[in-house]
């Protein structure tokens, strides 16, 4: 399945734009992002969606530090779009994060179904917030 460039209200944007512009030395990322603001953010997601794809398709290959290098650059795309995430988050929940109540309510999730006795192995990450009250419950 072949998709076309986003239609912008310039026209199309073309591969050959972005390449003309990253290709200048010191890009004028105020060029690269003027056009990306012409996109609406299905065009956007697509876009980004395409490069990702094209970044791992079978037909390039990568030496060992290459994909380490590739894994450290997704890592920062993650970077950003986290933090643009909680910046929202603050926003829509009067500055307070929502994983402050969600964490509340998975940990009455599981305080809801343990008994007394019952023994809980915790494996994953984090600062043992959900489980911290499992004693309480009788839980081991």
């Amino acid at each position: 399945m072949t998709r076309s460039m986003p239609k912008l209200p310039g026209g199309t944007l073309q591969p050959q734009e972005l390449r003309e512009i990253n290709g200048k030395p010191g890009s004028n990322r105020r060029e690269v992002h003027e056009l990306a603001k012409r996109l609406s953010d299905q065009d956007l997601e697509r876009l980004i969606q395409d490069l990702l794809v094209n970044r791992r398709s079978p037909e390039r290959t990568l030496t060992r530090d290459q994909a380490v290098v590739e894994i450290s650059f997704v890592q920062r795309l993650d970077s950003h779009i986290q933090r643009h995430l909680n910046v929202l988050a603050a926003r829509a929940y009067q500055g307070k994060h929502p994983k402050h109540w969600l964490w509340k309510s998975h940990k009455q999730f599981f305080l809801d179904r343990l008994r007394p006795g019952e023994r809980v192995l915790d494996v994953g990450c984090g600062a043992a917030r959900t489980c911290s009250g499992w004693p309480s419950s009788g839980a081991r």
